[in-house]
């Protein structure tokens, strides 16, 4: 008589390898923040002056519990953001006060969103950097703010380990005939195409009259030029911009920066 069937014990996770010595830090100031939870207390105080009013203790305590509210909130918000990323030797840390860190590997970035700041030099407009933000693998999302403390530094070291190898290896699956996708756009050696809520439409590049790329957007105008059409997307919407941007060069269409922008990349 053969032994009743057991099922295997289940073999643990093997625990994430670790992200190696650390190589930098990059403390966030914070400065937005702070502005905007100065606006939300002056927006509960506020509140409750409107409240208080009408008079009588009931408005009194009404007062006393927006501000206490406005209190509560400044405070969960101040301990639960970013207060400082470290740059690992595999990896990125993000350090928050209350709440658990958040890891992303170099190899294990999935996503690359970028929101690009403008500065007016000499009554001219120049991207200044801007906001970024990583997504792992694992759906785990870093987001560095623009007022991290040596911000171009990181953003270098971003573009060196993250963003390059996803370049390179994007123009390469380019050059072997093989579709990119950033977001809801596609790219490819033949045409551009794209998904909004009602279709999906494909244009050759020889339809396509011109790219123009601005800090806010893109703008693919096609057809003819009082017949045609135009697709425009949020540019922060569209993983890896700067790879997109890179992309477009190797395409057979003309590319337009604009609005600050002074090179492709």
């Amino acid at each position: 008589m053969s032994a009743p069937y057991r099922d295997p014990a289940p073999v643990p996770p093997e625990p994430p390898a670790p992200l190696g010595e650390v190589r930098a830090r990059h403390r966030v100031r914070g400065t937005q923040a702070w502005v905007l939870l100065l606006v939300l207390l002056g927006m509960s105080v506020l509140i409750g002056l409107l409240v208080a009013g009408a008079g009588g203790s009931a408005s009194v305590r009404g007062l006393g519990q927006s501000v206490l509210l406005g209190l509560v909130v400044v405070v969960g918000f101040h301990f639960g953001r970013l207060r400082e990323v470290v740059v690992h030797e595999t990896g990125y840390r993000g350090r928050r006060w209350l709440r658990p860190d958040v890891v992303v590997r170099f190899e294990g970035v999935r996503d690359l969103f970028r929101r690009f700041d403008t500065a007016g030099v000499l009554s001219a407009k120049v991207v200044t950097g801007g906001e970024l933000d990583l997504v792992g693998t694992d759906g785990d999302r870093l987001r560095i703010p623009n007022d991290v403390v040596d911000g171009a530094e990181l953003a270098r070291h971003i573009e060196r380990h993250v963003v390059r190898p996803v370049r390179l290896e994007a123009l390469k699956a380019l050059d072997e005939g093989e579709g990119l996708t950033f977001g809801a756009l596609t790219i490819s050696a033949e045409a551009a195409a794209w998904t909004t809520r009602k279709r999906r439409q494909r244009v050759a590049w020889a339809d396509v009259r011109f790219v123009e790329i601005t800090p806010e957007e893109l703008i693919l105008k096609h057809g003819k030029r009082f017949r045609g059409g135009t697709y425009v997307a949020p540019l922060r919407t569209l993983p890896f911009p700067t790879v997109l941007m890179s992309v477009l060069h190797e395409a057979p269409v003309e590319v337009r920066f604009s609005g600050g922008f002074r090179r492709a990349d």
